[in-house]
């Protein structure tokens, strides 16, 4: 969910409305005096237009990415995911005031809805298909006989062996490496599918990692995707390590924008001191 980011005194609120710290869109409430939001401020619900906002009041000044806080913003997040249906705001977002969230709330009441319908029900699992980076070569060798009669050449020539020789060995190393991502990434899709509502490929981010994804499943669909990451796990030899984290909530699937004219986010790339 992208919002943008305006200075907060473009509008200032009304006498006596607090900024309001937002943590999601959701389609239904619950009792939520026991969750410790952002700033050790209480989470509670502030309901328009059948979208209840889950909020708190907004710590003073910009609110910026550490640690503790982006770690209790998910806390949040997943506790509302795990009950009620439930679209998921970016760090950071404050609305200046109840009125100008009542208003933003009311201009997107439609796509929330239709959103809401169509994952709020859901949460999302990431899922990594990796391997030890230290063995990667070996690895793919194991698995290509150009490749093992290339490093063949290579260790009998020793020294010796031509530049071009070895230009060509990183050559097929690429082209092997990419093959077998591939491959895994198709076996990996295959193999969830039929469990998953959708499912959001990523860059993996290392050598280490082969197949990174985001899967959407129903809150009440979790015994099958286990059965299906069981069922992976036992297709891959043990080279390769299979991990899931979540539940989470859906952010990687939201099809939304929801602009609050008067919201202060701090800058993502800006670090705490």
């Amino acid at each position: 969910m992208n919002n943008h980011d305006h200075p907060a005194d473009q509008a200032r609120p009304k006498a006596g409305q607090s900024p309001l710290y937002i943590y999601a869109f959701c389609g239904s409430r619950f009792d939520a005096d026991h969750i410790e939001g952002v700033g050790d401020q209480g989470v509670r619900f502030i309901e328009h237009a059948g979208i209840f906002a889950a909020v708190s009041d907004a710590p003073p000044g910009r609110i910026r990415p550490r640690r503790h806080l982006l770690r209790t913003h998910q806390h949040v997040l997943a506790s509302l995911a795990a009950s009620i249906p439930t679209l998921p705001a970016a760090f950071g977002l404050v609305a200046a005031s109840p009125d100008l969230l009542a208003a933003a709330i009311e201009e997107n009441a439609d796509d929330l809805h239709a959103e809401l319908e169509r994952v709020g029900r859901c949460v999302e699992m990431d899922v990594r298909l990796g391997w030890d980076a230290a063995r990667v070569f070996d690895h793919l060798v194991a698995g290509d006989e150009t490749l093992r009669a290339m490093r063949s050449e290579l260790v009998s020539l020793g020294d010796e062996a031509p530049h071009d020789l070895r230009v060509e060995v990183g050559r097929r190393v690429e082209y092997v490496l990419t093959h077998h991502r591939e491959s895994a990434r198709d076996a990996i899709i295959r193999g969830l599918e039929p469990v998953c509502r959708e499912i959001e490929l990523a860059e993996p981010s290392s050598e280490s990692d082969l197949v990174c994804l985001a899967a959407l499943i129903g809150r009440d669909e979790r015994s099958a995707f286990d059965a299906a990451i069981e069922s992976l796990a036992e297709a891959f030899d043990e080279s390769h390590v299979i991990r899931i984290a979540g539940p989470f909530a859906p952010h990687s699937f939201l099809d939304l924008h929801v602009d609050l004219s008067n919201s202060r986010v701090a800058d993502a790339t800006e670090r705490a001191a």
